[in-house]
């Protein structure tokens, strides 16, 4: 479009910096997809777009910015005015949008909406006079609704149309020519950009905070304790349903943010929800509505009851127990005297009871279960058979009709239900009644076993038997009883649970005859909480618990020994034998185990009755008598163990020392060795003598102990025992060796110390036969020569070293050979000469040959000034000593006529310096080769593969001064590049840093004192460049580079201004 449209007009401008960071910041763009971007988290888009954009197409995923975060006021709405309007105003806006803003519809709905009288579903009433019991008084008639006035006619409206349209043309006309549609209209999208909208298009920072009175009101309405369930999970419950309603909270204040946001017609394009989804519609019934409900409300007096009606109650009363009772039925009768057979059955069999030998519990278990099942099967395959028969002979009973086979009538068949009742009631009687001296017969026989409240921890009387049998064993480190309290008590009562569940297994009468029963086909006799069950549990339970005291006294008798059990015990032990204990020691705790062993048994018998109980310990006496026996033979074996290791290491030396004596030596330092130990083995004989004499102890208390010995230790105690005697022949053989040894190795090292002298005197003729060396073509000849005898030399030092070694290993005083001292001194003038001018060879080749750009025009001029002055020097060295005698002087001609020849080459090249100096410059770059071609007349720019050899041959020489010009600038030149370029590098490892101001959620900067010196160093750096009369080239870079340090100087300083403003005023505004 041509013209700019409301859609196109700028937002205001940002606040400052400080400002923005003071605020949270709000959502402006959402990601692209169905959830927006939490805040802290939105893409890097910027800048924000205010409204769509409208040249590309339809994008259902852009969201724009719902609330304007650039203002002061949280929550601020975007206006489209042109004017500037305060956030009241705005606000004041959507709650009642002027009249210009409407169109002829939109003034007639308004219209309608203030001439429309009240609602019918909230009418204006008297609630004086209500119906009792209504809600609220009946609407007596409602008033009809006006006709809405017809829509005026006239010129005023046509141009308030006419103006109306032309405001959606110029607002629909940018999106001509593209492929977007003027707004999203299908419905499932602007549900789902509501949604987005409502999910992260507002801020919860921007929100009123949820109020904590409400959720305090709440709770007191709710129960802070329930029945069955723990605390923890109450009041995890009222924690999630609190957070649930702050959710809620959030969720409807952004909603209802939204809705506000979209009040505005203008809003509702830019964010493209145009048509705002419709809330859920509910129908509210009001009381009000239906007339009818007066009449159900009329009011009606307290004495409704007509008088005589109590006689008509009675009357229906003795009616109905005339015709219903059915106690005094003949079946009924006979089932009473059929139950007398049964009548004597317990569910428990405890007679001949206590054996004579005490029970395992659970057999005693098993043999009431069994008893129990067989009373039970009598009276389901005797008993209850008889009793359907009984009935089943009764025709109205059985419900297959009268007597004289005519179907029932409907009152016969409610008599045969109320019969089969009563029948099933006197069943559950008599079993009740069963289940009862049951339960009381066999709490009676626990009972007889309860001891006197003085002798619970006593045996019980001589002769007594006891029922149950109980095993002590041992755990761990203590004891235990199985089955323990717990135990016993827990079988004892799943004896009773187990006689409830068998008798509720009887059936009903009704399901015996093929009829249906409302409670079921089987019989509940009883549950496990009845009084009856509980009672008598809680009498077993008190039974067991008074005689399972015993087994403390049981626990009392063995406390001493429980030590033996205890991992510490075990750990004492073993550190212990680990400590270096004398054998009297050992012997003393050897005899406390083996005495606590012999006590336990003799503690107490295997098994102790007591009044319900029979307590085996035999178990335990066994463990404990085993334990002690244990730990004692651990302290012999360990013992043994010590008196193997120290029988090993002793036949082990001894087998060292056989060894070592039996070798022959090969070398002069083994020769040497061996005779230092032969000198030290009288020391180590007397310390294993020693160390005998402690194992024959270890070895008369092992024998007095009964230590078994296996065959491998009794190998090595033999072979240990022989070895004193087999070591004294190899003493005195070895010594015989030795001797003979030295003598040969005292005449050979005289022999090669002969050798070794002529092969120096050789070394120093070779050396001073260098003053004969006068060619310089033979260079490389005489290089490889002098280098050989450097390296014989050196080599023969190291032989001189070893010669001494071995003077030293043997005794003798060292040797010094002169010869290795005069042979360097002699040869050290020759070797800086040649090599002086080996060296000059190689480089001014790889100068001259090699590229010229890789060459380093100061390194060339350093390295050729080193090699002149080493020459120079070696001139003076072979000068002829005129103070010299004839006999001593000594023909140096020869080395000096190499070295002035190898002056005038180093001369020559040093004249092309200046040469090299300018075209090997780093700094020259095209514009200065382009001088260059100026000064000689032709087009000359080296290349990668342009030799030097090449440009020196170009005569230069003779522009060198109008060369050395460009040079020296092109070098000013490229020392200001690299200014430049140091100035670039030194900031890239600084750090802008930011940190949190206290607890205020804002980040301020810190640590800027490094970059502010940096900044005024490269600023005074940056401008002086910028005044050399070189910097032409880089003038643009320098400029800039200035520009910018003094813009972030700037930048920095007005911020640390302002955030110290802030850092001021913030306690208090914020307090």
């Amino acid at each position: 479009a041509s013209s700019p449209s409301a859609h196109q007009r700028q937002a205001p401008p940002p606040p400052p910096a400080a400002d923005r960071a003071r605020r949270p910041r709000s959502l402006t763009v959402m990601a692209p997809t169905d959830l927006p971007v939490p805040p802290g988290e939105e893409r890097q888009r910027s800048p924000f777009r205010r409204h769509p954009r409208v040249t590309a197409a339809p994008e259902a995923e852009d969201y724009p910015a719902l609330l304007d975060n650039t203002q002061w006021t949280q929550a601020s709405t975007f206006t489209a005015s042109r004017r500037f309007l305060t956030p009241s105003d705005r606000i004041g806006a959507f709650n009642r949008a002027p009249l210009g803003s409407m169109d002829e519809s939109q003034l007639a709905q308004a219209r309608a909406r203030a001439l429309t009288g009240p609602s019918p579903l909230r009418p204006q009433l008297n609630r004086r006079g209500w119906a009792t019991g209504l809600a609220c008084k009946p609407l007596l008639a409602v008033p009809e609704k006006p006709k809405a006035p017809h829509s005026p006619e006239g010129s005023a409206f046509e141009v308030l149309e006419r103006q109306q349209r032309d405001i959606r043309q110029e607002e629909e006309a940018i999106f001509q020519g593209t492929l977007r549609t003027a707004h999203i209209r299908d419905p499932n999208l602007l549900a789902r950009r509501f949604g987005g909208y409502v999910a992260g298009g507002v801020d919860e920072a921007t929100l009123a905070p949820f109020n904590d009175a409400w959720a305090e009101h709440a709770l007191e309405q709710v129960p802070q304790q329930l029945a069955g369930v723990s605390q923890e999970r109450v009041d995890e419950l009222l924690g999630e349903l609190l957070d649930e309603v702050r959710e809620g909270y959030v969720s409807a204040v952004k909603k209802a943010t939204l809705e506000y946001v979209l009040k505005d017609p203008r809003e509702r394009k830019r964010v493209q929800i145009t048509e705002p989804p419709k809330d859920f519609e509910t129908t509210v019934f009001h009381p009000s509505q239906d007339p009818s409900v007066a009449a159900c409300a009329a009011s009606t007096s307290p004495h409704s009851l007509a008088l005589g009606q109590w006689h008509e109650n009675v009357v229906t009363g003795y009616e109905s127990v005339e015709h219903g009772l059915v106690v005094n039925h003949d079946g009924m009768l006979l089932m009473l005297a059929a139950w007398d057979k049964y009548a004597h059955l317990k569910l428990c069999n405890v007679a001949g009871l206590p054996p004579v030998s005490p029970l395992e519990v659970e057999r005693f278990k098993e043999a009431q279960h069994s008893h129990c099942e067989k009373v039970v099967q009598t009276l389901k395959k005797k008993w209850l058979p008889s009793v359907v028969d009984i009935f089943r002979k009764d025709a109205v009973a059985a419900g297959f009709g009268n007597e004289d086979g005519a179907p029932m009538a409907p009152g016969d068949a409610d008599a045969a239900a109320k019969l089969l009742s009563a029948v099933s009631t006197l069943m559950f009687n008599q079993l009740r009644q069963l289940i009862t001296n049951s339960v009381k017969a066999y709490v009676a026989f626990l009972q007889r076993f309860t001891p006197a409240a003085d002798k619970r921890t006593a045996e019980g009387p001589k002769g007594a038997r006891a029922l149950f049998t109980v095993k002590m064993l041992v755990e761990g480190e203590g004891f235990k009883f199985n089955p323990s309290a717990g135990s016993l008590a827990k079988t004892l009562l799943a004896i009773l649970d187990h006689f409830v569940s068998m008798m509720n297994t009887l059936p009903r009468i009704e399901g015996e005859l093929g009829r249906s029963s409302a409670v079921g086909n089987l019989l509940s006799v009883c549950t496990p909480e009845d009084e009856l069950i509980t009672k008598a549990k809680a009498d077993v339970q008190a039974v067991v618990e008074a005689n399972m005291e015993a087994t403390g006294e049981m626990l009392r008798r063995y406390a001493p020994y429980q030590y033996l059990l205890s991992a510490d015990t075990e750990k004492r032990v073993d550190d212990f034998n680990k400590g270096d204990h004398s054998l009297t020691e050992h012997t003393t705790e050897i005899h406390k185990y083996a005495r606590a062993a012999t006590e336990v048994g003799e503690r107490a018998p295997d098994e102790v009755l007591f009044t319900l109980v029979s307590v085996n310990a035999s178990a335990v006496k066994m463990k404990i008598a085993n334990r002690a026996q244990e730990l004692a033979h651990s302290l012999t074996a360990s013992i043994g163990q010590k008196f193997a290791h120290r029988d090993g290491l002793i036949c082990h030396q001894y087998q060292e020392m056989s060894a070592r004596l039996m070798v022959h030596p090969s070398t002069d330092e083994e020769m040497v060795a061996l005779e230092k130990y032969l000198h030290e083995s009288k020391e180590t004989l007397a310390d294993l003598n020693k160390e005998l004499n402690q194992a024959r102890k270890q070895l008369a208390f092992l024998v007095e102990h009964s230590y078994h010995f296996g065959d491998e230790e009794l190998k090595l105690v033999g072979s240990t025992w022989m070895w004193p005697s087999r070591i004294k022949p190899l003493l005195d053989d070895c010594h015989k060796r030795l001797k003979d040894e030295r003598s040969r190795a005292e005449e050979e090292l005289t022999a090669r110390k002969d050798k070794f002298v002529e092969e120096l005197d050789e070394y120093v003729h070779t050396a001073e036969a260098f003053q004969t060396y006068g060619e310089l073509a033979r260079m490389s000849e005489n290089v490889a020569t002098l280098n050989k005898l450097v390296q014989d030399i050196a080599s023969a030092k190291e032989r001189a070293e070893q010669l001494n070694a071995e003077e030293e290993l043997l005794g003798f005083a060292r040797t010094h050979f002169t010869q290795l001292e005069t042979a360097p001194e002699i040869l050290a003038p020759y070797t800086i000469l040649w090599r002086n001018a080996q060296d000059f060879q190689k480089q001014s080749y790889m100068w001259l040959n090699g590229s010229m750009r890789s060459l380093d025009p100061e390194v060339v001029e350093k390295e050729i000034m080193n090699m002149w002055r080493t020459n120079f020097k070696c001139l003076k060295e072979f000068e002829p000593d005129d103070d010299a005698s004839a006999a001593e002087a000594v023909d140096l001609s020869k080395p000096r006529k190499v070295a002035e020849a190898l002056k005038a080459q180093m001369d020559d090249f040093k004249e092309k310096l200046p040469v090299i100096s300018v075209v090997c410059n780093a700094g020259m770059r095209d514009r200065h080769w382009e001088q260059v071609s100026e000064v000689i007349g032709y087009a000359f720019k080296p290349s990668d593969t342009t030799s030097l050899q090449s440009v020196l041959t170009m005569g230069l020489e003779k522009h060198l001064e109008a060369l050395t010009l460009i040079s020296d600038a092109a070098s000013k030149e490229y020392s200001l590049e690299r200014a430049l370029d140091k100035m670039h590098g030194e900031w890239a490892p600084l750090e802008f840093v930011t940190k949190e101001w206290r607890d205020t959620g804002t980040h301020i900067i810190g640590g800027v004192e490094e970059v502010q010196q940096l900044l005024d160093d490269h600023i005074v750096k940056a401008q002086t460049m910028a005044g050399s009369p070189f910097i032409g080239p880089h003038e643009a870079r320098t400029t800039a580079w200035a520009n910018k340090l003094v813009l972030i100087q700037d930048v920095i300083d007005i911020w640390l201004k302002v955030q110290g403003v802030w850092q001021y005023l913030e306690p208090i505004f914020g307090s």
